[in-house]
């Protein structure tokens, strides 16, 4: 919630709000609940106010927030499987260089060409 709570603070008509006068503007996001819809990738988000705008703004905050974390932790997710492939690829391409040279001198210890040869 804090970095919804961050990105609410910049919206234009944030001192207007009833959150912002509150002693804990930070607790009434308390007043929050996100639910997500089952087997699929829909969340309902909903708060109590006393103004229209501001529940407007909170939910719109939340689901930026939510955003912008989802998005973090895909790209943590995809550069962890992109670094584990690439070492994957180093480890396989030693390996087929190492049987290519051990087929090649086969060949040539053997006397054993391909059709191509």
């Amino acid at each position: 919630m804090a970095l919804a709570w961050e990105i609410m603070k910049k919206y234009p008509d944030w001192d207007l709000f009833p959150i912002a006068s509150s002693a804990n503007p930070a607790g009434a996001l308390d007043k929050v609940k996100v639910e997500s819809k089952r087997e699929t990738d829909l969340l309902s988000i909903s708060i109590e106010s006393t103004s229209p705008a501001e529940a407007a703004a909170a939910v719109n905050a939340i689901a930026e927030a939510i955003q912008q974390q989802n998005t973090q932790f895909a790209r943590l997710e995809f550069t962890t499987i992109r670094e584990f492939l690439e070492t994957q690829l180093d480890a396989i391409s030693g390996a087929f260089k190492l049987h290519e040279n051990d087929l090649r001198e086969f060949k040539n210890i053997n006397k054993t060409h391909g059709i191509d040869n």
